[in-house]
């Protein structure tokens, strides 16, 4: 493609978002009201003129099967023959109604379940592709024809979420090797992970046997084309991992539960400051009983949730406090049929008073909102038995830089180890996060308090940088923030960068593909452990991360289809 096509694309496309974004702020709630009524059908039924046209970036193949991403809102897109649905937020499944008949909408078995159930589409347009099978979608298999194949891998994003690969062949074959004429990933929105860096469809090197000798030699692995999910690739938002934001918050909620001085409903106190007080208190005579206003048990914890998503910083709140999991009916009717997940279900409870963990909207967490959501249950009622409500809203976009931080940005490593695959490269610096950083919001007080936390179900600035240059990739494209020009010049300064990192990472690699040495994953392993369950609570840390929303892969593709 050249630039001046490439251009006049993004021209397009930029184009079409700015018009989304301007009709958006015109239409009245009336409008809107209206519209909902009329054309309940959905953009399905609205005539080609009304409908704004499919960005270049949600179209991935144009053969041998034509492929939109996420491409619901534009109605049936002239050519188009398989519809992909990443996960099930509704800026992604947006168009998508009970009336569709527009083509087979792909996608995996836990949102697959959501759209049968909460937006009522025939299940004769959903077809549902399994974890760690290639999945054959279309195209000529008969002689040299072509067939496209697509591969669902976890997006550690919200359950049910997958980064497809695509996999345009040469013939029937569902084997790969040779036969691969082109592979073509889209991330949806993913949160990356190091483990993604070692799956066997994505990891820079591969470990193969020589039909000739037997023995194993590492090949390179290479996607032509990545659309990146690059929500925050901005070096602002390098925002810390998600388990220690889960884990910190876990501690607070257990210290003011259990009357930890070293807590309190402003946050952490100072420890010295906490025993000074506590060695300052008058002596109580033995004969008078304290009654303590704030038993265990009596912290009422409300996190601001989506459809579904976030539900990682729930469970891990619930099980510190030993507590049970409240959900409205609607919600708790969803994520208990739809989610698949044994752990989550035996947590969900339809009784507010029977949980100490609340899932909302993630719009009410705010301090006067939760002191009205407090009356009811607490133990001033008739009924109720909480005496201080604390609010979480997990949000990447609340993160804000230390003063003085240093914007991070891939180092080129000065050396490397012959005898290490973690080799090639040094990601940059992560910030901590610690208990300095809990700081609630104005409006806050000693019943009802509300913090903003940089949880996130995206992928940083940093776990971005490791992503793309721990990879072999010849091009990248972004899929997010992409409205301005100035906006898609400064990612592309920055992906530019990383490539040039992966590719001395892949010069410094280069010696090191005798057999036994793995499939390396870039020099991110000894980064990133915190992600697979090492050094911060084995099974809890694995517990806090992707393995029980979704099937991990066991180490070997298989395919299906044809």
């Amino acid at each position: 493609m050249s630039s001046l096509t490439e251009s006049r694309l993004w021209a397009t496309a930029a184009a079409s978002e700015s018009l989304r974004n301007l009709t958006r702020q015109r239409r009245s709630s009336l409008t809107r009201a209206l519209e909902s009524a009329s054309t309940k059908s959905d953009s399905n039924t609205l005539p080609p003129s009304t409908r704004r046209p499919c960005p270049f970036y949600k179209l991935i193949f144009p053969h041998p099967v034509s492929v939109a991403m996420d491409a619901f809102k534009y109605g049936a897109i002239p050519g188009v023959d398989a519809y992909f649905l990443s996960h099930f937020h509704s800026d992604h499944y947006g168009g998508l109604t009970a009336s569709w008949g527009n083509g087979l909408i792909w996608c995996t078995k836990v949102t697959a379940n959501l759209v049968r159930q909460k937006l009522g589409v025939d299940a004769r347009w959903v077809r549902e592709v399994e974890w760690g099978m290639g999945t054959y979608v279309g195209g000529n298999s008969g002689g040299d024809g072509e067939t496209l194949w697509v591969h669902a891998i976890p997006a550690n994003h919200c359950p049910g979420s997958a980064i497809f690969l695509f996999e345009r062949r040469k013939g029937a074959g569902g084997g790969g090797g040779e036969n691969v004429l082109e592979r073509v990933l889209h991330t949806g929105d993913f949160r990356a992970a190091p483990w993604m860096l070692r799956h066997p469809l994505l990891s820079p090197y591969i470990d193969i046997i020589d039909p000739e000798t037997g023995e194993k030699k590492r090949k390179e692995q290479w996607i032509d084309t990545i659309y990146l999910d690059t929500t925050y690739l901005n070096p602002r938002y390098t925002f810390p991992r998600q388990s220690a934001v889960i884990s910190l918050c876990a501690e607070m909620c257990v210290g003011i539960d259990s009357g930890d001085e070293n807590w309190s409903m402003r946050g952490r106190a100072h420890p010295k400051a906490g025993l000074s007080a506590h060695l300052n208190k008058p002596p109580v005579a033995t004969t008078t009983s304290v009654v303590n206003p704030h038993p265990p048990g009596t912290l009422l914890v409300v996190i601001g949730t989506y459809s579904i998503g976030k539900e990682r910083i729930c469970i891990s709140i619930a099980r510190a406090l030993r507590s049970k999991i409240y959900a409205p009916k609607n919600k708790l009717a969803l994520l208990s049929t739809c989610l698949e997940s044994p752990l989550l279900a035996s947590l969900l409870t339809p009784d507010p008073l029977a949980a100490q963990v609340h899932m909302v909207p993630l719009m009410e967490i705010r301090p006067e909102v939760l002191s009205e959501y407090l009356q009811p249950l607490s133990a001033s009622s008739a009924a109720g038995r909480f005496t201080r409500v604390v609010g979480f809203k997990p949000t990447g976009w609340t993160y804000k830089p230390p003063k003085g931080a240093v914007m991070p940005t891939p180092t080129p490593a000065s050396s490397r180890s012959t005898t290490s695959p973690d080799v090639g490269w040094s990601p940059p610096p992560e910030l901590p996060f610690t208990h300095a950083h809990l700081t609630p919001a104005r409006g806050s007080g000693p019943v009802s308090a509300c913090y903003a936390v940089p949880y996130s179900e995206h992928s940083s600035f940093r776990e971005l940088a490791c992503f793309v240059a721990g990879v072999n990739v010849r091009k990248l494209v972004p899929t997010v923030n992409v409205g301005r020009e100035a906006g898609r010049r400064s990612m592309g300064e920055w992906v530019e960068r990383w490539k040039a990192v992966g590719e001395r990472r892949r010069r410094l690699c280069g010696g090191v593909a005798e057999a036994g040495v793995g499939v390396g994953i870039g020099g991110m392993g000894s980064a990133w452990e915190w992600e697979e369950g090492k050094g911060e609570g084995g099974e809890e840390a694995m517990f806090m991360g992707q393995r029980d929303w979704e099937e991990p892969w066991q180490g070997k593709v298989e395919f299906v289809g044809v």
